[in-house]
């Protein structure tokens, strides 16, 4: 009777030095035959399944309902990684990274006795070189190393918000641990032992590695200030130091022990530096790849928009409000898949009408103030040229002016319009003015009558409020008074007014003129 397998039990785990011989070949030829001549077992099917006209393959069952028998032949196609050679596996790793290796050692048990084990340090070696990073220090093993430079998990509590990579120090930690277990020199020999000089703890202090990897050159001369002003993790330090008080009992082991820590310290501080410049340009050359994706997405959706009827200066995002995001939709370091773009133009789209409407209103206040610098050009020339009345009227106050308004809002009108249209609002300017300037009269007849005699009812206004003899006081500061005229008063007034032609001050005529404020002097 032929067996073509062992009725209990399971295949052996599979080994990387495993090889496959003929005899292998020739016994799986004959297992395969004599599976052949037995009879196929009808596949159970669930009353709830639904009734076709073609059986269900059982490569379309979940791995969970397969039968052991099936399992073990799906994880025999696995198994072949394990099966090769130990030179073809190398071979492979080589174009690995030692981050590649660092996941591939904790995806099955098989991988990672092999990987973490001395054995394969060659393997470790050729993925450092091919990935161009410094050669792994003496003072850490090759999976340690790797761990140490792409894990992001805190070496101190495992929590994976660490942040803080701090090379010199060989961990990794979260800002909580950071804070906790990363201390100075000076802190951490706080209080310093009598029993020890100075040369002692300077000793002490290079059993680790501390955060100046700059002082590798001149470590030998390292003064006990510069020692304290270095940082430490502080596990590491206690544990060392730890050690160094063992062996006090046994002077020429302790000394052994401090030459061995001494040339670890050192060199890791050389490595440090090494590896400090590969990280920095490890970063640069990441920000340089996101850059570029950027770059290719923005052009990518640049280019699609264009083939929608859009143009570049639809893309202009100078007149963006803050909630639009655009530039946080397009520039982005990932690359433009179908579905993303499916669900990124509509939004883009509206923002590109927003533009358009916001560009629309802004151009029309630029038509606006045109307009309004045109009419005030040409107001300007016209009091310049009439002198038959006092000018009280502001620039601004007379864009305020209905018949004004209906010139400068009118977006049909050109921006060099002729003067023809400036009739009306001119002898509305006058007859505003002159209003004004009997309003200032009329204000000031009772403040003559307080210091005279006089009935208001018997005052000729105009005579007795240009009279040479009589005076009024202007407050211009809570300080000081000036006397004054009326003519004064009003030539003042005008030059105020005409100016604002030429600046458009933004104040109001209450402002520029109050009665209030006018005191008339007895004459």
């Amino acid at each position: 009777m032929v067996t073509t397998r062992k009725s209990t039990g399971r295949l052996p785990p599979p080994r990387l030095d495993q090889n496959l011989d003929q005899g292998q070949d020739s016994e799986d030829e004959e297992e395969v035959e004599i599976e052949a001549q037995r009879p196929k077992k009808r596949r159970k099917t669930s009353k709830g399944t639904r009734k076709s006209g073609v059986e269900a393959d059982a490569s379309f069952i979940p791995t969970s309902v397969v039968n052991p028998g099936s399992r073990r032949r799906q994880a025999g196609k696995l198994a072949l990684i394990m099966s090769m050679p130990v030179d073809v596996f190398c071979e492979i790793a080589a174009h690995l990274s030692p981050e590649d290796l660092l996941r591939m050692a904790r995806s099955t048990k098989v991988l990672r006795n092999f990987l973490m084990s001395k054995d394969s340090k060659l393997i470790w070696h050729k993925a450092e070189e091919a990935s161009g990073m410094p050669i792994c220090p003496s003072d850490l093993s090759s999976p340690q190393y790797a761990s140490l430079i792409f894990d992001k998990h805190c070496t101190h509590c495992n929590s994976v918000r660490s942040s803080r990579l701090e090379v010199g120090l060989r961990v990794r930690l979260c800002k909580k641990c950071h804070n906790k277990n990363v201390r100075y020199g000076l802190k951490l020999m706080s209080p310093k032992p009598t029993s020890l000089s100075d040369s002692e703890w300077i000793s002490i202090l290079k059993l680790v590695p501390g955060s100046g990897y700059w002082h590798a050159k001149g470590f030998q001369t390292l003064t006990l200030d510069v020692m304290l002003e270095l940082k430490y993790y502080r596990p590491t330090f206690e544990s060392t130091f730890e050690k160094y008080q063992a062996l006090g009992c046994t002077p020429d082991k302790q000394k052994v022990f401090v030459e061995e820590k001494h040339k670890m310290t050192r060199e890791a501080w050389l490595h440090t530096a090494e590896l400090d410049d590969w990280l920095d340009d490890i970063e640069e050359q990441k920000h340089e790849d996101r850059q570029a994706l950027k770059s290719r997405r923005k052009d990518s959706i640049l280019g699609k928009l264009e083939e929608l009827g859009y143009s570049r200066a639809d893309f202009n995002t100078e007149l963006d409000e803050r909630g639009w995001r655009w530039n946080a939709l397009v520039e982005q370091p990932r690359e433009l898949t179908d579905k993303a773009w499916n669900n990124l133009h509509p939004r883009l789209e509206q923002i590109i009408h927003l533009r358009r409407e916001k560009k629309a209103q802004r151009e029309k206040e630029d038509r606006v103030r045109a307009r309004e610098k045109r009419l005030l050009e040409l107001v300007k020339d016209f009091i310049q040229s009439d002198t038959s009345f006092i000018l009280s009227v502001l620039a601004p106050e007379l864009l305020e002016f209905p018949l004004a308004r209906e010139i400068v809002d009118n977006d049909d009108l050109p921006i060099e319009f002729s003067l023809d249209i400036l009739y009306p609002l001119k002898g509305e300017l006058i007859a505003t003015s002159n209003a004004r300037i009997l309003e200032i009269e009329t204000n000031l007849i009772p403040k003559i009558c307080s210091v005279s005699s006089v009935e208001s009812k018997d005052i000729d206004k105009n005579p007795i409020l240009r009279h040479a003899t009589t005076f009024f006081y202007i407050d211009l500061d809570s300080y000081e008074t000036t006397p004054t005229t009326l003519h004064k008063i009003l030539a003042d007034l005008q030059a105020q007014c005409r100016n604002s032609f030429n600046y458009a001050f933004k104040y109001s005529f209450a402002s520029l003129w109050q009665p209030a404020s006018i005191t008339p002097s007895p004459s």
